[in-house]
């Protein structure tokens, strides 16, 4: 619109994805996993989901599904991923997994940026062998695959899913509270699992 390209409407202008009736295959239930889960319901989407821990209690009030992890990658539309940084769940969407989804499925990571091969979605969306992707976290990040950044099929976020004045001040409270925690002798409440087992 600013640069004066708009010159009317078109049929096929900007043709985008439809929500209603897609599925979003969520990758991790926790609690980011069902907020965005829930939001999309909302938009009429089916949601397969796929974690270490079934969550039955949400199939059964949510109508939520449980995949396999190959079988979500296969018949998912959006893809959204909620996990952890873990060495187990480094490079999980890989070569192979990547080949595993529709051509026409949009890629979303909006947890950690290890979880992926950055240069291979790279080529997949220049190909056009998906339709498209949304990052906020980046493999090496800063750093973002040049290649990314050229494409036109992918959203480009400055690792901002906490960007707001609410979020921030509870993460700092919640560093204050972990801190209060281990001077009193505790085991802090946000540990990390990783740090657990070392």
């Amino acid at each position: 619109m600013r640069q004066g390209k708009f010159k009317g409407w078109g049929a096929n202008l900007l043709l985008g994805k439809e929500l209603n009736s897609s599925i979003l295959g969520i990758i991790g239930m926790g609690r980011i996993g069902l907020a965005t889960a829930l939001r999309a319901r909302a938009f009429g989407m089916n949601i397969f989901y796929y974690d270490t821990t079934r969550k039955t209690h949400l199939e059964k009030e949510q109508g939520f599904q449980y995949k396999p992890f190959p079988d979500l990658v296969r018949q998912a539309d959006i893809i959204s991923l909620h996990i952890p940084s873990a060495p187990e769940t480094r490079r999980l969407f890989n070569k192979e997994v990547f080949d595993r989804m529709k051509r026409d499925a949009i890629f979303i990571n909006a947890s950690r940026g290890d979880l992926l091969d950055e240069a291979y979605l790279a080529e997949k969306l220049e190909k056009n062998e998906l339709f498209g992707a949304g990052l906020d976290v980046y493999e090496y990040e800063p750093q973002v695959t040049g290649k990314l950044k050229r494409l036109k099929n992918v959203v480009l976020a400055p690792h901002l899913g906490s960007a707001t004045y609410k979020a921030r001040m509870g993460m700092a409270q919640m560093t204050i509270d972990n801190v209060k925690q281990v001077f009193a002798g505790m085991t802090p409440q946000n540990l990390s699992r990783n740090v657990k087992n070392e």
